[in-house]
């Protein structure tokens, strides 16, 4: 800033009708200075943001893992649930199995009863 205003004050001595070489030289030279400065202060940010980067990349890294973590946590939790699925569709089919011969097991006993009312009705007419 400081060499901001020594260009200003530097360029307000160039009034048109008193050009002199010394005033041209000091408004030269405090432009100089001000592109100077301001070539230091982007080296110094740059330097700054090289530090910040360089600090962050072990954050960075770190993230990354526990993503790939988190990844294959949920992959197993994937193959698990499909694994569950199976396991839950083959007890429903054993289930329904179990049905079908319990349904089978009483149409015989209840023909087997009818047998046995039919028997007995006929012995009871002998």
């Amino acid at each position: 800033e400081a060499a901001a205003e020594q260009v200003e004050l530097s360029a307000e001595a160039l009034d048109p009708e008193e050009l002199d070489l010394e005033a041209i030289s000091s408004a030269l030279g405090a432009l100089d200075s001000a592109e100077a400065s301001v070539e230091a202060e982007l080296r110094s940010l740059r330097a700054e943001a090289m530090r910040a980067t360089t600090a962050a990349l072990p954050a960075l890294q770190q993230a990354t893992d526990e993503g790939a973590r988190i990844g294959a946590a949920l992959g197993k939790l994937g193959t698990e649930s499909a694994a569950t699925a199976a396991l839950v569709a083959d007890s429903a089919a054993a289930l329904a199995a179990l049905e079908a011969r319990r349904a089978e097991a009483a149409a015989r006993l209840s023909l087997v009863e009818r047998l046995l009312e039919l028997d007995a009705a006929e012995a009871a007419a002998d």
